[in-house]
């Protein structure tokens, strides 16, 4: 028996998720669907820190799905500091990467065309969203192609071209650097972003020669979660939505006493739980003991 105790006590550390976590306020819902809903997002009144925090959740598909109701974009995941305070360092994927939410964004008819198209993105401008220029890839699908991303200031942050021998993409999935399909890391600078992480805007400039005119139009460009990449590969053609990572704000006007008391630590741009404390640290009380 105390070996048992003994062997549970040394698979705690290894546990992604706290038993007993607060991350939502009192009486409120903290999940849809398969979607965690952490504050200060939050389903129905008194449950969210304001507008662009509110989440629906519409339960007429198959499964419930969250929206943002504010912008009318689809939550596949909501990441907060706290979240694997339990991780194992040794999973390759167990790094905690703070406040982070994965929207589905609809994709934009390239076809319809006359060879040059600018792609505008949603404006975040005033809200707590970034697009994370570190988590998401510009990636392009067509032949003969080329795709330039800007920010508000036009100032070119990525860009990428691809070839090839026919009118139909490379299908096969297994590259995506410059035949049929082609990627651009963003790059990431000082000015015009709020502390490095992102922009509230972007355009995508696309340019084709043979796609757009032949009968069978398979372009598309998208500014892609890279963790998703490999599974899109020669198939943003057939989505209808695909994801993109966003940097939320949290509350960081909050004086250093209140973070004490609350077991914070305060992090650029956001808070996260102490050393030795899980849970969520946008709520009071919110991070608990290990």
């Amino acid at each position: 028996m105390v070996s048992l105790v003994f062997l549970v006590l040394q698979l705690l550390p290894l546990l992604n998720v706290g038993v007993g976590s607060i991350i939502s306020m009192p009486n409120c819902i903290d999940h849809c669907g398969d979607v965690q809903i952490p504050y200060p997002f939050g389903i129905g009144a008194n449950c969210y820190r304001e507008p662009p925090y509110e989440i629906i959740c519409n339960a007429s598909f198959g499964s419930p799905k969250p929206f943002l109701r504010e912008f009318n974009l689809e939550v596949l995941d909501i990441n907060w500091p706290g979240r694997y305070s339990l991780r194992d360092p040794r999973e390759p994927n167990s790094e905690d990467k703070g406040q982070m939410i994965t929207v589905g964004m609809p994709r934009q008819n390239l076809c319809t065309s006359d060879g040059a198209k600018e792609i505008r993105s949603y404006d975040f401008k005033g809200s707590p969203y970034l697009y994370s220029m570190e988590d998401n890839v510009l990636m392009m699908e067509g032949c003969g192609g080329s795709a330039l991303l800007k920010n508000r200031d036009r100032q070119v942050l990525a860009g990428c071209a691809s070839v090839c021998d026919s009118d139909a993409p490379n299908k096969s999935g297994a590259t995506c650097y410059g035949i049929g399909c082609c990627q651009a890391s963003i790059i990431v600078r000082d000015e015009g972003y709020r502390s490095g992480v992102g922009v509230d805007y972007y355009e995508i400039n696309v340019a084709f020669e043979q796609t757009i005119k032949s009968n069978i139009c398979k372009a598309s460009v998208a500014l892609i979660d890279s963790s998703s990449m490999e599974s899109f590969k020669g198939s943003l053609s057939n989505l209808q939505i695909f994801p993109t990572t966003l940097f939320w704000m949290g509350a960081v006007g909050q004086p250093e006493p209140f973070w004490e008391k609350n077991n914070l630590s305060l992090i650029t741009p956001g808070l996260e739980c102490q050393f030795g404390y899980e849970g969520n640290p946008n709520i009071p009380h919110g991070c608990q003991g290990i």
